[in-house]
């Protein structure tokens, strides 16, 4: 390739001074968005098309968000998109294997988080016992379980944990139990809970 077609392939100078330069959290925010995309199990198409959709809408091109995905393969999140672009042969070729390893390592690395939150909340620590309840809410290493998420943000919340706190007043918003809702949601940290 010779000067003059480098310059052809390249977009005008403009457009390159003129994009927006984003908040280094702004990428992970967009693949937690991504991987929330409905689309139908299997219609690689339909995924593809709210794929580029989503980014063209953020003003992010398929070569951004591949690398800052590629580059970030200890965010769990980053790493089932990344096996959702090989699945579905969005940035790369098709590679049904390496999308299933993915898959295996996002799973690993949320059953490790897990562990981990498990062992800080017996510990008593607020922050952990404040993530374990993320994970149950979410089956993050675990199965789906309410309840259990909703003693263990109690907990924390009770220990002075503002983001537990955040979380039960939530909790109690979608039970309609609106005035522990607000006493959560109102209630100052007791103290800098770790």
């Amino acid at each position: 390739m010779d000067t003059e077609e480098i310059e052809h392939s390249m977009p005008p100078s403009d457009q390159i001074i003129n994009k927006p330069i984003l908040p280094a959290n702004a990428f992970s925010v967009m693949v937690d968005e991504l991987i929330s995309l409905p689309y139908t199990i299997g219609n690689e198409e339909e995924l593809k098309h709210k794929v580029f959709n989503y980014l063209n809408n953020h003003n992010v091109t398929l070569q951004e968000i591949f690398n800052w995905i590629v580059n970030n393969q200890n965010y769990s999140n980053a790493i089932v998109i990344y096996g959702e672009f090989n699945e579905y042969g969005i940035g790369t070729s098709i590679d049904k294997q390496k999308a299933f390893e993915l898959y295996q390592k996002a799973a690993d690395l949320k059953n490790k988080a897990f562990e981990l939150y498990q062992k800080a909340a017996d510990l008593g620590n607020a922050n952990g016992i404040c993530n374990l309840g993320v994970c149950y809410q979410n089956g993050i290493g675990t199965s789906v379980d309410k309840q259990k998420a909703f003693e263990l943000y109690r907990k924390a919340a009770i220990l002075g944990n503002c983001v537990a706190q955040y979380n039960l007043a939530n909790t109690y918003e979608e039970d309609e139990n609106i005035i522990e809702a607000i006493y959560w949601m109102l209630l100052e940290p007791t103290r800098d809970a770790s």
